[in-house]
């Protein structure tokens, strides 16, 4: 009898003990469960900034021929290059693995390149085109594993291009604002719950051909065409969410 008091006694304590063990590893383990962060997600509207390099290529030819076809085989080539920078503004939403999203941006830049005249094609000195200030809207479709995001996007860029005839005087001058297709990708890593950066590549495609000289070559004047872009940019996004 007193060994069964005894066994009794410690089948008591060892439950108790057994059941004290178990709530405090339940109260620290759904302390750990609220402490935890929620699972990061690219869904939000983000602001931010961007740095590249801009190469570009055009072409200045005779007014006679529409849009300057045909005509003279060798007229002078003129490629700006050089760096810029912009700012952006965009909004994702994620569901599962999948991104998708639109985003802005606006680039400051002013690149210019001056050619020769050709053997058929007289520039008095010199042809200059100038890649100036240029923006995109474009969509994102990308696929993210946990804060890394690779995208492909595609959209509209407006580009500002502008022709000059004359160098060291320019003898006449003329803009236009060209509005074609771009399409690019990227990737991007988020570093910190609401920072990440990115590196991107993006072809703009050529716009119209326009007429920056009109009182110079046949009519309509001398003219630019197959004005296109390739860049290489780094950015910087701050999600707002």
């Amino acid at each position: 009898m007193v060994l069964g008091r005894k066994t009794a006694l410690w089948l008591t304590a060892s439950c108790a003990v057994v059941s004290a063990a178990t709530s405090t590893f339940a109260d620290g383990y759904r302390g750990r469960a609220q402490d935890a962060p929620p699972p990061f997600s690219w869904t939000g509207l983000y602001i931010g900034g961007n740095a590249g390099y801009a190469w570009a290529r055009s072409e200045h030819c005779e007014g006679a021929n529409v849009h300057c076809s045909g005509g003279a085989p060798s007229f002078p080539e003129a490629d700006p290059s050089g760096v810029f920078g912009g700012l952006t503004l965009g909004y994702n939403y994620q569901t599962r693995i999948f991104v998708i999203g639109i985003e802005g941006d606006y680039n400051f830049a002013r690149l210019k390149d001056t050619t020769p005249s050709t053997a058929t094609f007289g520039c008095a000195g010199g042809c200059t085109t100038e890649l100036g200030n240029f923006g995109t809207v474009r969509a994102r479709f990308g696929y993210a594993y946990g804060t890394s995001l690779t995208y492909f996007t595609a959209g509209v860029a407006f580009t500002e291009w502008r022709g000059k005839i004359g160098n060291p005087v320019v003898l006449q001058a003329g803009s236009s604002t060209e509005t074609s297709v771009v399409i690019g990708g990227g990737l991007e890593y988020a570093f910190l719950p609401r920072l990440s950066a990115k590196i991107e590549y993006l072809h703009i495609f050529e716009g119209a051909t326009f007429v920056y000289a009109p009182t110079f070559c046949a009519v309509p004047g001398c003219q630019i065409k197959d004005e296109d872009v390739d860049l290489v940019r780094v950015g910087l996004n701050l999600r707002l969410n």
